[in-house]
């Protein structure tokens, strides 16, 4: 199985996140390939959220990217609402800035001007 999504040492660093191989490369390839074939990517990617529905991101940001109207936000939901579950602080723990990388990258495809992280305030890196 592959590690890709939990480094396998913490990236504690914006310079050691763009120093290892993938750091920041998504988001040139998007503004290289445009809003739409970014979505067009990510779409036949098969990636889906990981929330518990699981719905497939290229579906929500097709429905999303050509509405009109006022200013467009992205909003990352990292609080964890399901009982007993712990997976958006591995992430975060483990390579925060990749979090950012996909957050910006979401939000050049759907055309959003602003972008929000949403985590508990129950959330801190502990003091060991």
């Amino acid at each position: 199985m592959s590690t890709f999504l939990l480094a396998t040492e913490p990236i504690v660093s914006l310079d050691a996140y763009l120093a290892s191989d993938v750091g920041g490369s998504g988001v040139r390839r998007a503004h290289e390939l445009g809003p739409m074939a970014t979505i067009d990517v990510v779409s036949r990617s098969g990636l889906r959220e990981r929330g518990g529905g699981g719905f497939p991101i290229g579906q929500k940001w097709v429905g999303i990217a050509p509405q009109t109207g006022g200013r467009r936000y992205l909003v990352c939901n990292g609080a964890e609402g399901e009982p007993g579950t712990f997976k958006d602080r591995a992430l975060l723990r483990a390579n925060p800035y990749q979090l950012v990388e996909g957050v910006a990258i979401a939000a050049f495809a759907v055309g959003a001007e602003e972008a929000f992280i949403c985590l508990k305030a129950s959330f801190r890196r502990d003091r060991a």
